[in-house]
């Protein structure tokens, strides 16, 4: 019979990571365990985090992945007993990724997840090794459980005697202690990552946080003087590596009773400088405008400085950037070999990708007033390229975009179409179809898009259901057809 791995925090970022790794297994079959309030919540939740993929893309529906909707935080996992028995019988592997990662969260909300779903887990994995014979135990930890320790930090090592900079790292410090217990019992491997940034061939990454919000703040000249001593290695391991560290080790038995440090070397982690510099470099390059050099000062100089200099760090982050240890990786060195990333190339990548996802602009402007400004841009101008049927093709600038988005505004105005309105909107994939679905979110109205190629009686059926007050067209297929929908609204053509 062939694996069954239960995976924990699949729709999360280093979750989906591992999923797609263990998804190139022939010889496996994947259980995702996702949280929702019904079936089809944790369903679309699941299928919403793998759609960027082809490595998951339809797995669910091609059956290579089996969706049980549960929490770890639950007795019991939250699933009925059928299910749970059914887990229990067949589980091989179980990979525990789930998480809750608020820096700041409070103690006891974050022990429902980090530590009671940990030991809700550990129950199914003592039923599953005492039914059949579990082959391993998969536990994501982190680095920081090594708390406000400094020096060299071994990876068997594990204490509470130098105390926690926060919530998050007590509570996967608790976590460990728990799966250590078991690992007397079960087959246990325990993987203990860094600060885990994007692909870093990629850049690819779902949350901006830890490192990339000292880099925000930089980019934006917000963050004049860095309080880190500039030659301080940062504790930062691309995602890739670390999924793909998991995965390879949950197969290999010579992991079991073991801890890895799923970090980068301390010779081979950048510097605070290094960091910073590339940053420089590429806003240089990338955005034609760099900002000022950087300036490190030590925490006991910043609290002297005018207010508008201080500190605009949130306060959760401040231990990662003054750090003094190194995490000893014996352990991974012996089964996986050294690591050796490449900074220079790998920090350009990362940023390249948080832009284009629009890491550097938080603005209280709605999503269609930042679209309407971005084209509008003259430092950074935008281009439109239209593509006819018969292959011909049309330029329109930003500014001719801005004009045509202004006047559909003001023309939905004039008829009628107020702040929550709903507009139906079908058509093909053109300027002119952005322009108008801008033009809906600029006077506060939501758009109903719907699919050109969607049968009549199906577009009818939506649009009534959705309210809209008005139907604009722009698909020459559905105008040919609109006689044949008995829709009691104005239909607007935008075909050109």
């Amino acid at each position: 019979m062939g694996n069954m791995i239960l995976l924990t925090g699949a729709t999360g970022f280093l979750g989906t990571r591992v999923a797609r790794i263990l998804l190139r297994e022939k010889d496996c079959v994947l259980t995702a365990l996702v949280r929702g309030q019904d079936e089809e919540e944790a369903r679309r939740r699941l299928e919403r985090a793998w759609s960027g993929w082809p490595e998951t893309r339809g797995a669910l529906a091609e059956g290579r992945v089996r969706m049980v909707k549960g929490d770890v935080s639950l007795p019991k996992l939250g699933v009925d007993r059928v299910e749970y028995e059914e887990l229990v019988r067949t589980a091989s592997h179980i990979v525990h990724c789930a998480a809750e990662l608020k820096l700041d969260g409070e103690l006891e909300e974050l022990r429902r997840t980090n530590v009671e779903g940990t030991s809700h887990l550990l129950e199914l994995a003592r039923a599953a090794h005492a039914d059949h014979g579990l082959k391993r135990y998969a536990h994501v930890s982190t680095a920081y459980v090594a708390g406000g320790r400094t020096g060299a930090v071994d990876e068997d090592e594990l204490t509470s005697d130098y105390g926690f900079t926060n919530a998050y790292e007590q509570t996967k410090y608790e976590a460990e202690l728990l799966v250590g217990r078991a690992m007397r019992e079960m087959p246990v491997s325990i993987f203990r990552p860094g600060m885990i940034v994007g692909d870093s061939r990629t850049g690819e990454i779902s949350t901006f946080n830890t490192v990339y919000v000292p880099l925000r703040l930089y980019l934006t000249g917000k963050l004049r003087f860095i309080p880190s001593d500039p030659e301080m290695r940062l504790n930062l391991v691309p995602v890739d590596y670390v999924a793909d560290s998991i995965a390879c080790l949950l197969f290999d038995p010579r992991a079991i009773g073991l801890t890895f440090h799923l970090t980068v070397d301390a010779r081979h982690q950048p510097r605070v400088c290094e960091l910073v510099d590339n940053a420089r470099r590429w806003a240089s390059g990338e955005l034609g405008e760099a900002p000022p050099r950087a300036r490190f000062v030590s925490m006991r100089v910043l609290e002297h400085l005018p207010g508008r200099d201080r500190l605009r760090l949130p306060a959760c982050l401040l231990s990662y950037f003054n750090e003094n240890r190194q995490f000893l990786r014996e352990n991974t060195e012996d089964l996986l070999g050294s690591y050796v990333p490449d900074w220079d190339a790998i920090i350009p990548r990362l940023l390249d990708y948080a832009v284009r996802r629009g890491f550097l602009h938080r603005s209280g402007r709605t999503v269609h007033e930042q679209v309407l400004q971005r084209i509008q841009s003259r430092g950074l101008p935008v281009r439109v390229h239209d593509l006819s049927a018969d292959g011909k093709e049309t330029l329109r600038g930003g500014a001719e975009l801005a004009g045509e988005i202004a006047a559909a505004a003001a023309a939905l105005r004039a008829m009628g179409i107020r702040v929550g309105d709903r507009v139906a909107l079908v058509g093909l994939n053109s300027s002119r179809y952005l322009a108008l679905d801008t033009a809906i979110g600029i006077i506060g109205a939501v758009s109903v898009p719907l699919y050109y190629t969607s049968p009549p009686a199906e577009i009818d059926e939506i649009v009534k259901t959705s309210g809209a007050r008005l139907l604009l067209v722009g698909a020459p297929n559905v105008m040919r057809r609109i006689d044949e929908m008995q829709i009691d609204m104005p239909v607007v053509s935008f075909l050109r």
